[in-house]
C-alpha cells in the first residue's frame, strides 16, 4: 500500500511558512534535529541546501509532512495546490477553541 511522504512547497521564506502551517496544525516549529538532519545530509543534501528549507511535522505520525523549498524566482502565475483544513468535527469552534492559543509564529 503505498503511504503519502512529503507534500512539498516553493516559498520565499520557507521557514516561516513551515512555521505558520505547523500553528494551523499544531505541530511543534521543528528545526532540523536527528535524525532527520542526519537522513537529508546522508541523501545529499547540505547544510547550506537545509539553510533555504523547512518542515511541519506531525510529532504523531498522523498528519501531513509538509516540506518546504526556497523558491529559485518570484511566482509568475497561479498556485497550482489546494488544501481544504477542517478545523474542527461539526464546523463550527466553541469558546474554548477559539480561545486556546495556536502557537502561529
Amino acid at each position: 500500500m503505498a503511504t503519502l511522504g512529503n507534500i512539498t512547497f516553493y516559498a520565499a521564506d520557507p521557514r516561516a511558512l513551515a512555521h505558520f502551517w505547523s500553528g494551523v496544525f499544531r505541530y511543534p516549529v521543528l528545526d532540523w534535529d536527528e535524525p532527520t538532519k542526519e537522513q537529508l545530509i546522508a541523501a545529499g543534501l547540505t547544510e547550506e541546501d537545509l539553510s533555504h528549507r523547512a518542515l511541519a511535522e506531525d510529532p504523531d505520525g498522523r498528519g501531513p509532512r509538509l516540506f518546504f523549498h526556497h523558491a529559485d524566482g518570484p511566482k509568475s502565475g497561479r498556485n497550482r495546490l489546494h488544501l481544504d483544513v477542517r478545523t474542527v468535527s461539526d464546523g463550527r469552534p466553541t469558546r474554548e477553541q477559539l480561545d486556546t492559543p495556536r502557537g502561529i509564529v
